[in-house]
């Protein structure tokens, strides 16, 4: 191929790139706020569960999209504040979504049919009369630990690959400390 039509095929492969990343954050924010606006209305914790794993898989797609975008959102600073801004507010609400998981991750025999806004109550006694057990008796710190830790190292890793040239060698020192 001649640079001439490698650089459309470039030109064309980092647009196909860049609709993805953005479909992604729309989507990432979209599934969570539909997901927090059913708390109240009795959705179902296993469905709440799918509703944080959707996001994560959304906002990881994201970020690994970025990845490719490195120069082109070095380059143009309204892009690279759009994705900023999309970042924190995914990265925030996937922290509020995410830390009531860990009661569903406990290893511990809940049943998933209990309305996911009692996971956001866990000081309440809980008691399910059909089992005779409490519903929120044990919360898995490590799983939680170990996914906010990725989360948030990934994000602040591509923030600064965003805003340095040496995003590089930043990105590689944070991904060594998370």
């Amino acid at each position: 191929l001649s640079s001439k039509s490698s650089g459309k095929w470039i030109s064309a492969i980092e647009g196909s790139i860049l609709v993805a990343s953005d479909q992604q954050v729309v989507t990432g924010i979209s599934i969570l706020i539909s997901g927090f606006t059913q708390l109240k209305s009795g959705i179902s914790s296993y469905h709440w569960q799918s509703v944080v794993n959707l996001a994560w898989l959304s906002s990881v797609t994201h970020l690994v999209t970025l990845t490719s975008l490195r120069r082109q959102a070095r380059d143009n600073s309204p892009f690279r504040w759009w994705r900023i801004i999309a970042m924190g507010i995914m990265a925030g609400m996937l922290i509020v979504a995410i830390y009531p998981v860990g009661y569903l991750t406990s290893g511990s025999d809940i049943p998933y049919s209990f309305p996911a806004w009692c996971l956001y109550q866990p000081n309440l006694n809980w008691y399910n009369s059909d089992s005779g057990y409490q519903l929120l008796s044990a919360y898995n710190n490590f799983y939680i630990a170990l996914v906010l830790s990725i989360l948030l190292g990934t994000y602040i890793q591509r923030v600064f690959t965003l805003f340095t040239s040496k995003g590089r060698s930043l990105a590689i020192v944070l991904h060594l400390c998370v």
